[in-house]
């Protein structure tokens, strides 16, 4: 039985250390999860928050480079009194214009029975331009409830740069449609404005038609090559859904480099084009991965003080008992003058004065056993 006993002992000890170790590692535990999933909510509102006002700022750049273009066009229709001015007038706006604009490539003005009036071009008589093909009616259809036409997207056969056709209604004095206005846009020159557009340290801006095809990026080779990014998620949103419901927070997916960012867009509108800004997921959340290490530090440095922490109140716990079963393993071999000192002010701390008053009490009823013991003997030799 005394071995059996043996063998089931559990250490008070042992057991008071790994639960109070145990219980300041889950409260710890606990606070460090909560504190590092708020930091982490209110920092990934700061991120979006940050990235949508870098989106719209790019967008309103992009835009304001094409309403720019709109209001010379404009500006020459309506100012410049196109629909009334001779042919001589009207081909030294048009030349002019064109000196003064470097992203214009050819300039042309037809009445509204589609006839060409004035054309003047940077190109040579050879070349073949979409401007010679477009249908004044069907412009003018646009112009009558918009008083702006941009068309498609396409790309010249010659350099594979981006082109497209913008126009504005020629009108009178008594504001009737007497023509149309147009101008072949080259859009390389937005290039020049998306390199200017910084997004944090190593982020990416670029815009796209509703086809999902490349307009404009700082890697040129990428629009010359036509591609199309409509299969990445975020350009997918936008080529499927709409204005009215596109999803205005960042999300998490893969970019045009092919590397984990944090990615929104914006709409145009007028054209129907985005503008898509990207950011390494890495820099994104480098304040909450910050928080994340610091927070693990924490951890280990709390550990281990929990640690310190558990062996100090299981010892401080358990020494008195300790010293109490010491006192009665020696109480039990006959040393009646083991008196302890009471060290707490506690149960325990009771517990050792009672059984030092068991102690006296023990000590004294064994005198008097040993003395009426003696006294026996004595009478039992005087007897005899």
């Amino acid at each position: 039985m005394i071995e059996q006993s043996a063998k089931q002992f559990h250490s008070l000890t042992r057991t008071l250390k790994i639960a109070f170790f145990l219980v300041i590692a889950i409260v710890m535990l606990i606070f460090s999860s909560f504190e590092l999933y708020f930091s982490y909510q209110t920092q990934q509102k700061v991120i979006d928050g940050q990235l949508q006002l870098i989106v719209k700022e790019a967008a309103e750049q992009v835009s304001y480079y094409i309403d720019d273009k709109f209001k010379q066009l404009e500006t020459i229709a309506y100012v410049g009194g196109l629909a009334t001015a001779g042919s001589e007038s009207q081909e030294m706006l048009l030349e002019k214009l064109l000196g003064s604009e470097i992203a214009f490539r050819q300039i042309a003005i037809r009445n509204k029975n589609s006839q060409k009036i004035l054309k003047v071009s940077r190109l040579s008589g050879l070349s073949v331009s979409q401007l010679a093909f477009q249908k004044t009616d069907e412009i003018a259809a646009v112009l009558a409830t918009h008083n702006r036409y941009i068309s498609p997207l396409y790309f010249d056969e010659v350099t594979s740069e981006p082109q497209v056709i913008i126009a504005v209604p020629v009108k009178d004095v008594f504001g009737d449609f007497q023509g149309v206005f147009m101008a072949e846009l080259n859009l390389k020159f937005m290039w020049d404005l998306i390199e200017t557009i910084k997004i944090g340290k190593h982020g990416s801006v670029y815009v796209v038609n509703l086809q999902g095809d490349l307009i404009a990026f700082t890697d040129i080779s990428r629009v010359l090559k036509h591609e199309n990014l409509a299969n990445l998620k975020e350009i997918k949103e936008f080529v499927n859904g709409s204005e009215q419901v596109h999803h205005s927070g960042a999300e998490i997916s893969r970019g045009i480099i092919n590397t984990v960012v944090l990615t929104t867009h914006e709409h145009l509108g007028m054209p129907n084009w985005a503008v898509v800004v990207e950011l390494p997921l890495w820099e994104a959340y480098e304040t909450v991965f910050t928080i994340i290490i610091m927070s693990i530090i924490t951890m280990v440095f709390s550990f281990g003080l929990a640690i310190v922490v558990s062996f100090y109140l299981s010892k401080r716990i358990t020494k008195p008992i300790i010293d109490l079963r010491d006192a009665t393993k020696a109480i039990s071999k006959g040393q009646l003058n083991e008196i302890m000192e009471a060290q707490t002010q506690d149960e325990i701390g009771e517990l050792t004065i009672c059984f030092n008053e068991m102690v006296r009490n023990l000590n004294t009823t064994t005198v008097s056993r040993d003395s009426l013991q003696r006294e026996v003997i004595e009478r039992k030799k005087y007897e005899q």
